[in-house]
């Protein structure tokens, strides 16, 4: 059965000087799920990174919010997502990387890929930052599509299936953030193992 619950999970920080947080996600929806992270930067010197995979059910929607609000100087965020979606799956990335004016230093990315594998698919990818002086090193790129048409046939050149094909560059995608030695590994679905 289909469950009919939305899971909503909200994750705050308060950096201080010189913290690091490194967080990596799975989510795999049956229904619709929000995840959300505010990340304010206290102290100096202070890193936070944020990797998310999302492979969504059929018919379910996946939505991330990630706010990093850079209040001091010299601190760095990164944020990504990897999206894999099928028919009727949507998934919703929306970062915003807010440096204040009195800061000096700040370095933030933000990241988006997502490999739409039904025509009923959709991605939608909103970056923002939010910039309030010029002493950073700032950039965000979103990439939405379907699996490369030649690298599958390279691979089928190759002696493998088309199914094995698109099984390989799957798995390249989301071990991305999610390494084979990472125990997130064991909760993803057969076919992406």
């Amino acid at each position: 059965n289909k469950s009919l619950a939305v899971h909503t999970e909200t994750f705050i920080t308060s950096l201080d000087s010189s913290t690091n947080i490194s967080l990596v996600n799975l989510s795999m929806p049956e229904n619709n799920s929000r995840f959300q992270v505010y990340n304010s930067f206290q102290g100096r010197n202070s890193f936070s990174n944020f990797k998310s995979v999302s492979i969504p059910k059929d018919n379910c929607h996946d939505d991330f919010l990630v706010h990093n609000l850079h209040k001091s100087s010299n601190c760095e965020s990164n944020v990504g997502i990897r999206s894999i979606l099928n028919k009727g799956a949507v998934c919703s990335f929306q970062a915003l990387v807010d440096v204040e004016l009195n800061t000096s230093s700040s370095k933030a990315e933000q990241d988006c890929k997502a490999i739409l594998l039904h025509e009923n698919a959709t991605m939608n990818a909103k970056p923002e930052m939010k910039i309030f002086n010029d002493d950073v090193v700032c950039k965000h790129g979103t990439t939405i599509g379907s699996l490369n048409k030649d690298q599958i046939f390279y691979l089928k050149s190759r002696g493998l299936s088309k199914l094995r094909a698109e099984k390989i560059l799957l798995q390249g995608i989301i071990s991305e953030y999610i390494p084979e030695n990472s125990p997130l590994i064991n909760f993803l679905p057969e076919n992406y193992k």
